[in-house]
């Protein structure tokens, strides 16, 4: 009961403004954000998940300034629906997030579910996807499943992860973010010395969320991130390098 009253909290504060900062004063993300749209409106996304999702300053926020960079002419909304360690189960217990799905329409949610249930439950993460699907009521509404990443010290929580989240999207006809097959193919070549886990070994470090935002704009966009000058607090050349490993991993995903 007093992980699940914190859990509300955290919720609270991760969505209550107007800016939907994560709780990590990371930076505001969901405002309107240029992008390119034939018909001009914005196309707005949520993303639902937990500090994989909000850990240095936000997927979302990296995205959104790849997005409008690659596509100036257009117009995002991206926002977030995030607290420490939730589950997507939780989320879907939790009034806030009704409201928030029927808030605006969302034209694109993305769903992170906890990496431990993933590995630990991976049968729990078919259904909580379908009950988003249930709960968003929108036919227009896509589903993206962020597949996320093997800690650190356990790199056999690859596979299982991968398959549940491929199961989950399959399940709603959703489409796989497959950020966790990115992390895989760094932590493989040898010749790719990037630092990509937290010094707590499970969470992102600044160049694994930026992967995760490199492997969000390429199946987005369907742009190569490698054209794009935009590289956070990284090193140019280090970020070049996580933006190639994001394009191939897209576009070799599933072949």
């Amino acid at each position: 009961m007093k992980r699940f009253l914190v859990f509300l909290l955290l919720l609270g504060l991760a969505s209550c403004d107007s800016g939907g900062g994560s709780p990590e004063g990371g930076e505001q993300v969901n405002k309107p954000v240029k992008r390119s749209l034939p018909q001009g409106e914005p196309v707005n996304i949520l993303f639902v998940g937990n500090s994989h999702t909000y850990y240095n300053g936000g997927v979302g926020s990296h995205l959104s300034k790849m997005l409008v960079e690659g596509e100036p002419s257009g117009n995002y909304f991206i926002s977030d629906l995030t607290a420490s360690g939730a589950t997507l189960e939780e989320h879907l217990e939790n009034e806030i997030t009704a409201q928030r799905l029927q808030e605006r329409d969302w034209d694109i949610v993305v769903l992170q579910e906890n990496s431990f249930v993933a590995y630990t439950q991976p049968e729990v993460v078919p259904p909580s996807v379908r009950a988003f699907n249930t709960a968003i009521n929108n036919p227009d509404t896509k589903i993206y499943v962020f597949m996320t990443w093997a800690y650190k010290d356990n790199p056999s929580m690859y596979p299982v992860i991968r398959q549940a989240c491929e199961t989950a999207a399959a399940g709603v006809s959703g489409t796989v973010v497959p950020v966790g097959v990115a992390f895989e193919q760094v932590r493989l070549d040898p010749e790719l010395p990037l630092e990509l886990h937290d010094p707590d070994q499970f969470h992102p470090s600044a160049a694994g969320t930026f992967l995760a935002a490199s492997v969000f704009y390429a199946v987005l966009s369907e742009k190569d991130p490698g054209a794009l000058e935009y590289a956070a607090s990284l090193n140019p050349s280090d970020a070049q390098l996580l933006k190639m490993v994001a394009w191939e991993t897209v576009t070799s995903y599933g072949d």
